[in-house]
């Protein structure tokens, strides 16, 4: 019998709960930190703010439509590190399982810190 370790598609849901999507909305809008960090940015660039977050905001778009069209290609649980294995070698899904770490664990320090001021 497969285990999750070896085969990535073992136990994978197609659905989402209702507590489930609302997290993910909360999260989305309250998550983001757009509020602490706009404010910063604009005292600090000003209108050329608008054109930062423009540029971001197409990176973010080219990341998110890759992602989208891997995980329609192969579904299975993973994400980056299972793309990555499967096209290039089991270094690169690695390397990118402990990047996506790593930003979560930085992230999670941020979040804390923007919470309490």
């Amino acid at each position: 019998m497969a285990s999750p370790a070896t085969d990535p598609e073992f136990g994978l849901r197609h659905q989402l709960s209702a507590a489930q999507m609302t997290m993910v909305a909360v999260g989305g809008s309250i998550g983001t930190g757009l509020l602490l960090g706009t404010a910063a940015a604009i005292e600090l660039a000003g209108p050329a703010v608008i054109l930062t977050f423009a540029l971001a905001a197409s990176i973010c778009w080219t990341v998110a439509l890759a992602l989208g069209e891997l995980a329609s290609t192969h579904p299975a649980a993973g994400s980056f590190g299972v793309y990555g294995e499967l096209y290039l070698n089991a270094w690169a899904g690695f390397v990118s399982r402990a990047g996506y770490w790593a930003a979560l664990a930085v992230s999670i320090g941020a979040e804390l810190v923007a919470s309490v001021t």
